[in-house]
């Protein structure tokens, strides 16, 4: 099976985008929260750094690239690839808070109805919202072409089988059948963390061969299956606390 759970042809994007949402809705475990009214709280962290994630794609996609923007929902995490690369490097965009939307008069339709800010892209509020949920922050890859955010689900929210959507071949070999099961790359990752708790992403990377953003994916597999978490200082003296073999 290819792809599932494809969406019908909208008339426009504003259609789109709450067509998506609906699905992104049913895609993430949303526990039942009352608001300071006693009503029920829809608008929570994990949802919100989705919805941030769907709108900055529908602001700033290169609708004249060949490249089609697409979300697919794997068993394992939640993919976000827009066409288009980032105006600028993304560590400079973040620091400077700016904005520079690609497509001017869709952002002012989504500034217009508060469903974006005017300064910067919201990567805060994504990682922010993301780490409430699983405790691990999205995944930013950009490139000549294009941008993608990945928002990898952790052991909890899979087993619940609450992501539904695309299987198959889709997944990389990093679910399949047996939730423990790791790849060959996951498990040699595995053994260099063991040997060395203090082992950095950079120092990972170069030992693999692979750039950080590959060995980021791999520790949060890793996480998420249960075999590892992260101990002490987050910026200075962290190291991995090992919790299976």
């Amino acid at each position: 099976m290819r792809y599932s759970y494809r969406l019908d042809e909208q008339e426009n994007l504003w259609q789109y985008f709450f067509v998506i949402m609906r699905r992104l809705h049913n895609a993430i475990d949303l526990p039942f929260q009352m608001d300071s009214e006693g009503f029920g709280r829809e608008d929570q962290p994990q949802l919100s750094a989705l919805r941030e994630a769907l709108v900055n794609m529908l602001m700033h996609a290169d609708y004249f690239s060949p490249m089609k923007s697409r979300i697919r929902v794997f068993k394992n995490r939640i993919e976000f690839l827009n066409a288009g690369a980032l105006p600028q490097d993304l560590e400079m965009i973040r620091s400077g808070d700016m904005s520079l939307p690609r497509n001017p008069i869709l952002a002012k339709l989504f500034r217009i109805v508060n469903l974006a800010e005017n300064a910067g892209y919201g990567f805060d509020k994504m990682e922010e919202g993301w780490k409430h949920y699983t405790d691990t922050a999205p995944i930013f890859e950009q490139g000549t072409n294009f941008t993608k955010v990945e928002f990898w689900l952790s052991a909890k929210e899979i087993q619940g089988g609450q992501t539904g959507g695309q299987t198959g071949g889709q997944t990389g070999g990093q679910t399949g059948g047996n939730f423990d099961v790791l790849t060959d790359r996951q498990r040699e990752a595995l053994t260099l963390i063991k040997a060395k708790r203090s082992i950095g992403r950079k120092e990972l990377g170069a030992i693999l061969n692979i750039n950080e953003s590959a060995v980021q994916k791999i520790l949060n597999v890793l996480k998420s299956k249960g075999y590892i978490q992260r101990g002490g200082r987050a910026t200075f003296g962290g190291y991995w606390e090992i919790l299976k073999e």
